[in-house]
Protein backbone atom coordinates (compact mmCIF):
# COMPACT_ATOMS: atom_id res chain seq x y z
CA UNK A 1 0.00 0.00 0.00
CA UNK A 2 1.40 3.40 -0.78
CA UNK A 3 0.20 5.80 1.32
CA UNK A 4 2.47 8.48 -0.02
CA UNK A 5 0.39 8.53 -3.14
CA UNK A 6 -3.06 8.38 -1.67
CA UNK A 7 -2.15 11.12 0.56
CA UNK A 8 -0.68 12.94 -2.47
CA UNK A 9 -3.93 12.38 -4.32
CA UNK A 10 -6.19 13.79 -1.14
CA UNK A 11 -3.84 16.90 -0.59
CA UNK A 12 -3.91 18.04 -4.56
CA UNK A 13 -8.19 17.35 -3.82
CA UNK A 14 -8.53 19.68 -0.98
CA UNK A 15 -5.90 21.89 -2.43
CA UNK A 16 -4.47 22.78 1.41
CA UNK A 17 -1.01 22.01 2.97
CA UNK A 18 -3.42 21.57 6.37
CA UNK A 19 -6.16 19.39 6.84
CA UNK A 20 -7.88 17.29 8.63
CA UNK A 21 -9.25 13.49 7.41
CA UNK A 22 -10.29 10.23 8.52
CA UNK A 23 -8.14 7.23 7.90
CA UNK A 24 -11.31 5.86 5.25
CA UNK A 25 -10.87 9.26 3.24
CA UNK A 26 -7.61 7.65 1.60
CA UNK A 27 -9.91 5.28 -0.24
CA UNK A 28 -12.20 5.32 -3.10
CA UNK A 29 -15.70 4.64 -1.60
CA UNK A 30 -16.16 1.69 -3.94
CA UNK A 31 -12.77 0.35 -2.31
CA UNK A 32 -13.46 1.13 1.07
CA UNK A 33 -17.29 -0.69 1.12
CA UNK A 34 -15.50 -3.97 -0.50
CA UNK A 35 -12.93 -3.81 1.81
CA UNK A 36 -13.18 -6.17 4.82
CA UNK A 37 -12.65 -5.43 8.75
CA UNK A 38 -9.11 -7.40 9.24
CA UNK A 39 -7.77 -5.44 6.48
CA UNK A 40 -9.19 -2.43 7.57
CA UNK A 41 -7.24 -2.60 10.74
CA UNK A 42 -4.25 -3.98 8.94
CA UNK A 43 -3.97 -1.28 7.11
CA UNK A 44 -4.43 1.52 9.11
CA UNK A 45 -1.87 -0.44 11.54
CA UNK A 46 0.28 0.12 8.67
CA UNK A 47 -0.58 3.89 7.93
CA UNK A 48 0.36 4.51 11.92
CA UNK A 49 4.05 2.72 11.13
CA UNK A 50 4.20 5.18 7.64
CA UNK A 51 3.33 8.91 9.92
CA UNK A 52 6.08 7.62 12.64
CA UNK A 53 8.73 7.48 9.97
CA UNK A 54 7.72 9.93 7.16
CA UNK A 55 9.83 13.28 7.37
CA UNK A 56 7.09 15.37 5.42
CA UNK A 57 4.12 14.57 7.66
CA UNK A 58 3.09 16.20 11.26
CA UNK A 59 0.59 14.80 13.48
CA UNK A 60 -0.04 16.82 16.38
CA UNK A 61 0.12 15.16 20.07
CA UNK A 62 -3.63 15.03 20.31
CA UNK A 63 -3.71 12.77 17.58
CA UNK A 64 -1.11 10.28 18.93
CA UNK A 65 -2.62 10.29 21.91
CA UNK A 66 -6.22 9.25 20.43
CA UNK A 67 -4.54 6.74 18.48
CA UNK A 68 -3.23 5.16 21.37
CA UNK A 69 -6.66 4.89 22.39
CA UNK A 70 -8.83 3.78 19.69
CA UNK A 71 -9.11 2.36 16.23
CA UNK A 72 -11.90 3.80 14.02
CA UNK A 73 -13.65 6.92 13.40
CA UNK A 74 -9.84 8.70 14.53
CA UNK A 75 -9.56 12.38 12.91
CA UNK A 76 -5.72 12.71 11.30
CA UNK A 77 -4.19 16.51 11.04
CA UNK A 78 -2.30 16.49 8.09
CA UNK A 79 0.16 19.43 7.98
CA UNK A 80 3.24 19.30 5.39
CA UNK A 81 6.48 20.67 6.70
CA UNK A 82 7.49 23.71 4.78
CA UNK A 83 10.93 22.71 3.11
CA UNK A 84 12.89 25.88 5.14
CA UNK A 85 11.32 25.16 8.25
CA UNK A 86 14.01 22.36 9.21
CA UNK A 87 16.69 24.95 8.61
CA UNK A 88 15.22 26.26 12.09
CA UNK A 89 14.29 23.32 13.92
Amino acid sequence: MNFEDRLANLRHSIGKTSFNFRFESLFDKDEWINMKIPQRKHLEREFRKYLEHDDHLRIPYTTEDHVRMRLYNLIYDYNEIKHNFKHYV
